[in-house]
């Protein structure tokens, strides 16, 4: 399936925020995206084993490879 306007977060977004947006859209990850440019992904997983609500999404995310 192809999704015309995925949901993506920036790697600056607050961990916090990111919780919530996960929470409202009921998605359990989210591509990471600079600009136009796929940086990465983050997880519920990722997410989960987090302590610190105040990093950011650069912080725990998977980087994109390539």
């Amino acid at each position: 399936m192809i999704v015309k306007d995925p949901v993506t977060v920036s790697p600056k977004a607050k961990l916090e925020d990111l919780l919530a947006m996960a929470r409202e859209n009921g998605f359990s990850g989210f591509p990471v995206v600079e600009g136009e440019t796929l940086v990465g992904i983050v997880t519920e997983r990722d997410m989960r084993f987090q302590p610190n609500h105040g990093d950011s999404v650069a912080d725990i995310m998977t980087p994109a490879s390539g």
